[in-house]
């Protein structure tokens, strides 16, 4: 590549940076895609509106109330809690009791529900799976309570696209090697 033709190819990159934030600000947070999910899911069905919470979990605030719900707060069930889970422990799914409720083994085995750990929620119908992933990957991604983690139009299109499947678990990258440093005197 030309050296005067860089400054051009930055410029353009820059723009379609600016043009991806500025198309992004107008949608809603994740945590507002997963709170509409939970309001409308769980508590509509009366299972955990604020009347009378299943396991003292009222899902039917604002994206601020179920935050402060879900996210590093026990269980209330022994099992899971004698487990050391979370209702959502930020960045892992795997940890995260709400996770082991909504999955099912159809889905993803890796979220097992035993019997001690209670009935898969919500109990009326399941999840759609890309519902499912959006909860676990806001998980998996921090839980965090803003900005746009998850597209779940991207979500959407995979699971009509290859139905009755899951996207993988996302590793963290391996660990740099340490520099190595030379000994004194020597370069």
């Amino acid at each position: 590549m030309k050296l005067n033709a860089l400054p051009f190819r930055i410029g353009g990159l820059i723009a379609v940076l600016l043009i991806s934030v500025g198309s992004t600000s107008a949608q809603s947070t994740t945590l507002e895609q997963v709170t509409a999910l939970f309001n409308s899911s769980c508590a509509a069905s009366s299972c955990h509106d604020a009347s009378s919470p299943a396991a003292n979990l009222n899902l039917s605030g604002s994206a601020t109330d179920i935050y402060n719900e879900l996210v590093n707060v026990n269980p209330t069930n022994p099992n899971a809690n004698g487990k050391g889970w979370k209702r959502v422990v930020p960045g892992s799914p795997e940890n995260s009791y709400l996770m082991a409720k909504i999955a099912r083994a159809s889905w993803d085995p890796a979220y097992p529900l035993e019997a001690a750990d209670g009935n898969p929620m919500p109990t009326a119908t399941d999840l759609a799976p890309e519902d499912i992933e959006l909860v676990r990957q806001w998980i998996q991604f921090g839980a965090l309570d803003t900005g746009e983690i998850v597209d779940p139009a991207i979500l959407s299109d995979y699971y009509n696209d290859a139905p009755g499947t899951h996207i993988a678990q996302i590793e963290a990258p391996p660990a740099p090697a340490p520099l190595r440093r030379a000994a004194p005197g020597r370069r």
